[in-house]
């Protein structure tokens, strides 16, 4: 269980690609909360919300509050790739300089991201996140404007 928060935790950084401009991370900053997780097509028990429970967002670094502990990783995203791609490299811990690639797509005020887990690993070609090291994260803004949803 611990194994998958922290892939969970390290995978949120993506939030940060939304509405991203050339390579850059320049979308709009801002607090999100998980509403969905699987890893290789399953998801944990109980509500994702109660495992990470905020993901803050500031330039190209997000920060994961989970279990009391907050985590810090850095995005590199491509918003022209198609689909869009994003590669989150966490700042500290044991996985710490050791980058999760992805893609990550954008639909009103929530964003999917799928990574998989392994520096060999190819980037996922889809969003159905049923591969064995392939973990599926859904962020939902929080203080959403009428106008954005």
């Amino acid at each position: 269980m611990k194994r998958f928060t922290m892939m969970a935790l390290l995978t949120l950084a993506p939030a940060l690609v939304l509405f991203a401009a050339d390579d850059k991370p320049a979308g709009p900053d801002g607090s999100y909360k998980v509403t969905g997780l699987t890893k290789g097509g399953m998801k944990p028990p109980g509500d994702p919300s109660e495992l990470i429970e905020d993901v803050t967002i500031k330039g190209d670094k997000i920060k994961i509050k989970m279990f009391g502990e907050e985590k810090v990783a850095t995005i590199k995203i491509d918003a022209k790739a198609k689909p869009a791609t994003i590669d989150l490299t966490p700042d500290e811990g044991d996985k710490k300089g050791q980058t999760m690639k992805g893609i990550w797509k954008m639909e009103k005020n929530v964003l999917t991201i799928v990574l998989i887990e392994g520096k060999d690993e190819k980037r996922p070609e889809n969003f159905d996140a049923k591969g064995e090291k392939e973990m599926m994260l859904e962020l939902t803004k929080k203080d959403v404007k009428k106008d954005d949803k």
